[in-house]
């Protein structure tokens, strides 16, 4: 990226395909996301760089396939739209109320697993059915289609984690037939498809609290799936090997150590903090820290063939919460 600005290259609707635009997974602070894209998107769109690969992982799937299903849109009216969304949505728009008749049966299936009752099993601690009717309520998965095969957007991928053999797998919707190799080092594969709100509740799916989804297309990736973010919350990888040149990177949690750490005692939530903290920020902080790492290597390398040793850096953007508290600060100071 450039430090210069400069007038949207084309109609609103018009992407840069070697931009790719990653959105990290964490829960409810995907509403950060929209807030960070908000200024950023209509920036890049200003400059002719509006992401034209957008991959997301959890609650980043959702608002990256929002994102490619609403790209015909100029950014401005897209992120505005995506806001009202965000503000509009509610507990029951996600989970069924958790005191109900279902949730006890739940319990008592609970406990009869517990006991070890024949046939007593139970899929998650929540009940998280709303989501099929919301999901596909709020993302227009007929025009992202549209806008995929248009132009508007070159790749839109998520992320989902296979149950039966751990490995990550990236189903994306492209509009020229990119289908990256298997990356058994990282243990991703990508899964060229029609992406659908299945694909997306995949992603979203979080182990334990959400039960798993059966992603049925395509077929010979047939399998249960949950929460990408537990192998790769922030699929930057991903973004290149689906042809960005250059990367946008919005996360949902702060690396940075604390400067006054509490030397209170910790509870049990402090340990369910210490959890998300190593799978979620730490994950994200390692794969910033090797783009740039990779981009310093290349940066004293002759070129060759229009790169650096045969490779390019790759310029990049990265957004997150400037202290592991801000969010939730945030969230105490309005409710």
């Amino acid at each position: 990226m450039t430090s210069s600005t400069r007038e949207a290259t084309g109609p609103r609707g018009t992407c840069d395909p070697t931009v790719g635009l990653v959105l990290a997974g964490g829960g409810a602070r995907g509403a950060y996301e929209v807030g960070a894209l908000s200024v950023l998107l209509p920036y890049l769109e200003a400059r002719g760089e509006r992401p034209g690969i957008i991959v997301g992982t959890s609650i980043g799937a959702l608002n990256g396939a929002y994102i490619a299903a609403t790209a015909h849109l100029s950014a401005s009216e897209s992120i505005e739209r995506g806001i009202t969304l965000w503000g509009r949505i509610s507990y029951r728009d996600i989970l069924n109320p958790f005191v109900s008749l279902g949730e006890l049966g739940r319990l008592l299936l609970y406990l009869g697993e517990l006991l070890g009752v024949p046939g007593a099993e139970i899929p998650s601690l929540l009940d998280n059915s709303p989501m099929e009717r919301t999901v596909p309520s709020l993302i227009p998965f007929d025009q992202l289609r549209r806008n995929i095969a248009a132009g508007a957007v070159s790749s839109a991928a998520v992320v989902a984690t296979s149950y039966a053999t751990g490995e990550s797998f990236v189903f994306h919707d492209s509009k020229d037939d990119v289908d990256p190799p298997v990356d058994s080092k990282r243990a991703i594969r990508y899964v060229p498809t029609r992406l659908t709100d299945v694909h997306v509740r995949a992603s979203a799916a979080i182990p334990v609290f959400f039960p798993a989804v059966h992603v049925i297309e395509p077929a010979g990736a047939a399998a249960w799936y949950g929460d990408g973010g537990t192998r790769l919350n922030t699929p930057i990888k991903p973004a290149i090997k689906l042809g960005a040149r250059k990367v946008v990177v919005v996360g949902l949690n702060s690396s940075v150590t604390p400067q006054n750490p509490t030397p209170d005692q910790p509870d049990v939530f402090d340990g369910v903090a210490q959890f998300v903290q190593a799978v979620l920020a730490d994950q994200l902080a390692q794969d910033v820290a090797t783009l740039a790492s990779y981009n310093e290597q290349l940066a004293g390398r002759p070129l060759v063939d229009g790169g650096s040793g045969g490779h390019e850096p790759v310029p990049y953007i990265f957004l997150a919460p400037r202290d592991r508290f801000e969010v939730g600060q945030v969230a105490s100071d309005i409710y």
